[in-house]
């Protein structure tokens, strides 16, 4: 069902086809135009341990802090996620071993803590995703090796753990859930493995398929599935590469896509396919850039753009596209602090720097998401 007009939305819940800038499907045949509205950053040491919340403009791509933000986070931040309504914000945080939850007001962008808030986790959580039917939350626990799941309250976002949970893994750097909610599947960087669950609808817990993905020496740190939910792609630290899967609709079985995997820069520890499915990119922290990939429908397949890799900032940690296919974001770890921005081409998947990038940044930005409006 599409949503309703004016509802806020977080990117990567749109299906897959090939349409204008600003354009996706959901079911049906009636095209939906997405605007961007807001960023969200998980933030780490100096200045803030926080959550950062911006304003996106539309037409520029800029971004502006709301007022208020940052806002004070328990722990170390390291993940952040917004629900499928746009209402409330989850973020991981290292050290404490929790989940906090706040509301966001449509208004003004402000965030206010739920009083139910924060939720523990196991050791070490550094990856949040919620299912798009947006009643189930999962968190990667990178030194414990487990999935944290949670059920959640749609209208009041209170959590409640499901029983069975935490679910062993083996290394948990991230978690991602396929668009149709179906599978989760989790990148093992101690153990250079791919782990996919069947997602049980009813009542989100987890069920591990069999086998385990494992090829040695990749250092699986962070997985995007395509929004045909027929793909995902995973970028490979110690590779220095991004390796593409297709995913059995039925089963969850993951089988290597030919070609797999794909030179990237140094270090990459984020990856992101944009919200109409056409293009890929990565964050890599030691080579200072994003790479940019075309990627084939039919196949998984990735090919690299011209002009590929794109200049960051220093050591960017996270990428991510806005929900209209118009912008990319790049936290970047190192002082300066600062988010860089990019306009991205619709033909060719090219990345230009936004006028008056780099942005400032709250602190470190380990994790950042977008968030749109259905126009």
């Amino acid at each position: 069902m599409s949503a309703p007009t004016g509802t806020l939305t977080p990117i990567g819940i749109t299906r897959a086809r090939k349409l204008p800038t600003g354009i996706a499907f959901t079911k049906g045949t009636n095209p939906i135009k997405h605007a961007p509205t807001s960023a969200v950053t998980a933030n780490q040491e100096v200045p803030f341990k926080s959550v950062g919340v911006f304003t996106i403009d539309g037409l520029t791509g800029a971004l502006t802090q709301v007022g208020g933000s940052p806002f004070p986070v328990t722990g170390m931040p390291s993940a952040v996620a917004v629900d499928p309504s746009g209402k409330f914000v989850h973020v991981a945080s290292q050290i404490s071993n929790t989940l906090s939850v706040y509301s966001m007001n449509s208004a003004s962008g402000a965030l206010s803590p739920l009083q139910t808030s924060p939720y523990g986790t196991s050791s070490f959580p550094s990856s949040v995703a919620i299912d798009p039917s947006g009643r189930f939350v999962y968190v990667a626990n990178s030194s414990a090796s487990t999935i944290t799941a949670f059920t959640r309250n749609e209208d009041s976002g209170i959590l409640a753990q499901i029983a069975g949970s935490p679910y062993a893994t083996g290394g948990s750097s991230s978690v991602t859930v396929d668009p149709a909610g179906q599978f989760a599947l989790v990148t093992n960087a101690s153990s250079n493995s791919v782990t996919a669950f069947a997602i049980d609808p009813v009542t989100g817990a987890l069920t591990k398929i069999l086998p385990t993905l494992s090829e040695s020496g990749h250092g699986a740190v962070s997985a995007a599935v395509d929004p045909s939910g027929r793909f995902v792609y995973v970028a490979n630290a110690s590779l220095n590469s991004v390796s593409a899967y297709s995913i059995d609709g039925r089963s969850g079985v993951l089988t290597s896509v030919a070609g797999s995997p794909y030179p990237a820069g140094t270090v990459p520890l984020s990856v992101t396919v944009d919200p109409i499915g056409q293009f890929v990119y990565v964050a890599n922290e030691t080579s200072k850039d994003i790479s940019a990939f075309l990627r084939d429908p039919l196949s998984g397949g990735l090919i690299p753009i011209a002009g590929s890799p794109f200049a960051a900032g220093p050591n960017p940690d996270s990428v991510t596209v806005d929900l209209s296919s118009q912008f990319v974001y790049a936290g970047n770890g190192n002082p300066p602090l600062t988010i860089s921005g990019y306009g991205l081409n619709p033909a060719t998947g090219g990345l230009t720097p936004l006028p008056g990038t780099p942005f400032s940044a709250p602190g470190r930005t380990e994790s950042i998401t977008t968030i749109g409006v259905i126009q």
